[in-house]
């Protein structure tokens, strides 16, 4: 959006007149401000539909204009090379002016372009800097971002407790990541609360949501008893779910079915993937579930 739309226009200063031309100019500001935003609306639109060159078109009179998610997306186009040449050293300049007007989306790509090192020099410590300014304002990309430099110990000092706490809250968002990472802490121990019910439900959340890290997990979880249930068919169900996706332990774990599933059982397990069901293991009453969800 701009920020100072139309800055030659000044209010003269008869009393009167300066009131109705402050209306004028009242109006005329709402109207290049309603436009600005329409354009980028249209251009996103025009983004996410695949037609690149409309959204360069759209979306750079707004971003040379200061309007921070325009920005946002003229350096999407030019990091990927959409509807224009390949340019990180251009893509960046256009997400640090995003990021400068504190558009969250762009903190956190600025903070990834740092922990990586895309077209810069690699600079942890600045990445955790934007990533917690975004993370701060409740973006879960970032919090759970922000949760694994303080599990690995990048550009803060290794704080598993910190790393747990940003995952919990970009957890409770749905952010898949998060959710299995959170749950490894959980299931692992290791310096911090080794809670398998809460690695169980969290583990949950995310195979639920397509996580074949997770979904492995799960069948670990099930085959072994681990947090207090246990079941074969719901085990390779859990597996077969990750193998599908080309997970390593779960192509692995399918491969030598026949050393825990009979003919009949290996039918009810591909039954239920084929009607795309998820297994009822494990499984949390509401009681528990929220319960697990506050602590």
């Amino acid at each position: 959006m701009r920020t100072d739309p139309m800055p030659y226009l000044r209010i003269i200063s008869d009393p009167l007149a300066g009131r109705g031309s402050a209306l004028v100019i009242s109006l005329l500001l709402c109207i290049a401000i309603d436009v600005a935003v329409a354009d980028t609306a249209a251009g996103v639109e025009a983004f996410e539909s695949g037609n690149y060159e409309k959204a360069y078109e759209e979306l750079m009179p707004e971003a040379e204009a200061g309007d921070a998610e325009a920005q946002f997306y003229v350096a999407k186009l030019y990091g990927s090379g959409y509807g224009v040449s390949e340019n990180l050293d251009v893509a960046n300049q256009w997400l640090q002016r995003s990021a400068q007007q504190g558009y969250t989306d762009a903190l956190v790509g600025l903070g990834y372009v740092y922990s990586n090192g895309l077209g810069v020099d690699v600079d942890k410590e600045r990445a955790v800097e934007l990533y917690r300014e975004a993370a701060q304002k409740g973006e879960s990309a970032a919090q759970s971002n922000l949760g694994l430099m303080y599990k690995e110990g990048e550009g803060v000092e290794r704080d598993y407790q910190l790393a747990g706490q940003w995952f919990r809250r970009a957890a409770e968002q749905g952010d898949v990541v998060a959710q299995t990472e959170l749950a490894g802490l959980y299931y692992d121990g290791f310096r911090f609360e080794q809670n398998l019910r809460k690695a169980a439900y969290w583990f949950r959340q995310a195979a639920e949501a397509g996580n074949a890290e997770a979904q492995y997990a799960l069948y670990n979880m099930l085959l072994q008893g681990l947090g207090g249930q246990s079941d074969v068919v719901a085990a390779y169900t859990w597996a077969r779910y990750a193998a599908e996706q080309g997970y390593p332990g779960g192509e692995q774990a399918w491969e030598h079915r026949e050393y825990f599933l009979g003919d009949e059982r290996e039918r009810q397990v591909v039954r239920q993937v084929e009607a795309e069901q998820w297994p009822e293991l494990p499984s949390f009453s509401a009681r528990e579930a929220a319960e697990l969800k506050e602590e």
